[in-house]
């Protein structure tokens, strides 16, 4: 989120009268916990995305840990992510006793890499979790393909990729579950809030009922039918979230449009590569996360742009470095998570940028590493 000094911020989410309105009719409502707006919402996502089922719950971290709990995989077993990610993608591996399995990214696109995760698969391996970094998808094709070769469940972190595509495909539609973050730096926001989309029927019931108690709903009424959270979305959050799904494509199509400009400007100024979007696939740039050439002083590029005004952040983490989850390391390597860690540098952008913004950020990168 934005600091509080910044005159060009990292993010800023689109929000207006519209959403205003929406919280107050559910205020005169009288129903604020999960209910029909929360309904509304979900019927809504699962035809935007595509698939038969959509749960909401009250984080994408939420999403994430229920996801994987409706494996129900025993204790120790193995799920295979990338060690550039933030720290959620694997603490929801933990936190449902299973182990988490960290592999290598691709530095130009900061996806899990393919190779490094057939490499990685072993007799306890029982999932596999893509992250479509920043908004630009992974490669679900080659990920579907290995997971149906080795009798593996797909689990997508689609976080921060709402909107986002890959040819013949849409993120949250590509494994056997999505989950979606709606915090306030994603396109679609709710404040807080998560979804988790899925064709499985037996998925769709268990999260269901984790997110709400361990409730089964029944023709005879509710049943408590095993341990559960409290995990719900608010009425007043899906009002909010009802309404950015009628700007979403607005939004996602400005965050493009800016982040073509950034593209064109930056190819004009030596040490800095622009995130990479291949051929037929739609990255919706939720972050923009540019690559500084070997040498350049990331901290000294923040620390100039920071007294400018101006607003940026590393991106994700190097998971292996992290003291709780050095250990899922494996000894294997990441010199892609390390450049990507090291050298990733992401930029404001959000629809309330102008041109002009753009302009200034990259007229001041190009002072700061004296270009």
């Amino acid at each position: 989120m934005s600091g509080p000094g910044s005159r060009i911020q990292l993010s800023k989410p689109w929000t207006g009268p519209e959403e205003a309105a929406a919280v107050a009719r559910v205020l005169a409502s009288g129903w604020l916990t999960q209910g029909p707006e929360v309904e509304a919402l979900e019927q809504t996502f699962r035809g935007l995305v595509g698939t038969e089922h959509a749960v909401a719950v009250n984080s994408g971290t939420a999403a994430l840990h229920l996801a994987l709990a409706a494996l129900d995989l025993a204790p120790g077993d193995e799920v295979i992510l990338p060690s550039f990610t933030f720290p959620a993608t694997a603490n929801t591996v933990l936190l449902t006793g299973l182990t988490p399995v960290l592999v290598d990214v691709d530095p130009t696109t900061f996806n899990m890499d393919v190779a490094a995760t057939e490499a990685a698969i072993g007799p306890r391996t029982k999932a596999v979790m893509p992250v479509h970094q920043f908004g630009l998808a992974a490669d679900m094709p080659a990920f579907a393909a290995l997971a149906g070769e080795h009798g593996l469940a797909v689990v997508e972190d689609a976080a921060c990729a709402v909107g986002a595509r890959w040819p013949g495909g849409v993120a949250g539609a590509g494994g056997l579950s999505g989950c979606f973050s709606f915090h306030p730096r994603k396109s679609l926001t709710t404040g807080e809030g998560g979804m988790v989309t899925t064709d499985d029927e037996a998925v769709v019931r268990r999260v269901k009922r984790l997110r709400n108690h361990g409730i089964e709903v029944t023709p005879d009424g509710p049943r408590f039918v095993e341990p559960g959270y409290n995990l719900r979305m608010p009425d007043v959050l899906a009002a909010i979230g009802r309404v950015q799904i009628e700007r979403l494509e607005r939004s996602v199509g400005r965050r493009r449009e800016l982040a073509q400009l950034y593209a064109e400007l930056l190819r004009d100024l030596p040490g800095v590569t622009p995130p990479l979007e291949p051929d037929g696939y739609r990255h919706t740039y939720q972050s923009y996360g540019a690559m500084l050439a070997d040498g350049i002083d990331r901290s000294v590029v923040m620390r100039t742009l920071r007294d400018q005004g101006i607003e940026t952040s590393i991106g994700a983490h190097a998971l292996h470095r992290l003291p709780h989850l050095v250990e899922y390391g494996g000894g294997r390597p990441f010199a892609g998570t390390e450049q990507a860690a090291d050298r990733c540098l992401c930029l404001p952008l959000h629809p309330a940028m102008s041109e002009g913004d753009v302009r200034t950020v990259v007229s001041e990168i190009g002072q700061a590493i004296g270009r």
